[in-house]
């Protein structure tokens, strides 16, 4: 896909009856390959669970804790602004990804310095190593979030599902190689820096892009608050869901912590199907701001759908969770089973509420 025409605006997309097609068919394909990148998460979980120690899992939760929060910065942001502004041209497309790129680069290096003070504030000298390698992905990610941006905008849904389902697919099978090779933690470290880096080679493949010199433009400022107000949502949000694995790595080590993450990542999957639906939605959310009712009865057929999904999966896991952990990942994981009883009844709830940002975002009110 070229995104801008040879005057640097946006390439229309289609409207009318085509419009709701091809938002219905973008949803229909994320969550297939979402429901793939899902089997494929939960394999690489009972296999890697077999060949790695929960201290091994403990271990890479303490960095990535932390580089998760600053590997986020554009991609919950600037995605989000490309996805709201009514016009957007080459011009501001390329002085986003500068800020982006620049951002992202700044951050990296800032991890690489700290990483021996995360080794100090854990008491385990081999995170400063793990810090300066996974700080890597935080520069990568940077360089992709515009491209992944303008494919979803010109609702390309399913050649960014398909992206990240093929990224995935290498991150798990370099790790599951790697730790059958007694790699130990670097499998898992391995796995994470593939995963942005699989994600930005298809991205710049997808979307035929190159960034042009940075240059004034009246819709820089405006957008770039606009990231701001949604990543400082996302920051709040990220800091509720993960101060408890900085409290139990910190106060416990890492091995209790790798049986707490595994806990919580198992409880996570099925809310991960946000996160991959969020494009989807504000870009179709956004087209349609301008009328009310079309916008909130798009809204509520996907709020009433997540309801019924998620309520019933999450009874059903609270009462099999403490038996299918362990059978799932071996009998040295059974602590890790009895935690995710208490996680699995909030698997409902939480797809319910991570919707209300759409509605913000989709109206230009990330200030909320």
């Amino acid at each position: 896909m070229r995104p801008f025409d040879e005057n640097g605006a946006f390439r229309p997309i289609t409207a009318g009856h085509a419009f709701r097609r091809l938002a219905v068919r973008g949803a229909g394909v994320t969550l297939g390959c979402q429901s793939l990148g899902l089997a494929i998460q939960m394999i690489a979980t009972v296999v890697l669970a077999r060949l790695l120690s929960p201290e091994d899992f403990g271990l890479v939760a303490m960095v990535t804790t932390f580089s998760l929060l600053l590997q986020n910065v554009g991609f919950n942001g600037f995605t989000e602004a490309v996805l709201q502004r009514e016009e957007i041209d080459h011009a501001l497309a390329s002085n986003l990804f500068w800020v982006n790129a620049g951002l992202s680069l700044f951050l990296a290096i800032g991890f690489v310095v700290v990483g021996p003070l995360l080794a100090l504030f854990y008491g385990d000298a081999r995170l400063a190593d793990v810090s300066a390698a996974v700080a890597v992905t935080i520069f990568v990610t940077g360089l992709s979030v515009q491209h992944l941006a303008l494919l979803t905008r010109a609702m390309r849904f399913s050649d960014v599902a398909v992206n990240d389902t093929i990224a995935r697919l290498f991150s798990v099978v370099t790790s599951i190689l790697l730790a059958r090779a007694g790699w130990a933690y670097w499998a898992l470290t391995a796995g994470t820096i593939t995963l942005p880096l699989a994600t930005a080679v298809g991205a710049w493949s997808l979307c035929r892009w190159v960034p042009g010199l940075p240059r004034h433009h009246a819709g820089t400022g405006p957008t770039v608050r606009f990231a701001v107000n949604t990543y400082g949502q996302f920051t709040m949000n990220y800091f509720t869901r993960n101060l408890d694995n900085l409290l139990v790595g910190w106060r416990f080590g890492s091995q209790p912590l790798g049986f707490y993450k595994k806990a919580y990542d198992l409880f996570a999957l099925p809310v991960g199907l946000l996160s991959s639906l969020t494009g989807v939605a504000v870009s179709t959310l956004s087209r349609v701001a301008n009328d009310p009712a079309r916008h909130e009865r798009y809204f509520l057929r996907v709020l009433s759908t997540l309801a019924f999904v998620g309520m019933g999966l999450g009874a059903n896991l609270t009462l099999v969770g403490r038996d299918l952990v362990p059978l799932l990942l071996g009998p040295r994981w059974a602590d890790s089973g009895r935690i995710f009883t208490f996680f699995g009844s909030g698997i409902g709830i939480m797809l319910i509420y991570g919707t209300h940002g759409w509605i913000h975002l989709s109206i230009g009110r990330a200030d909320r």
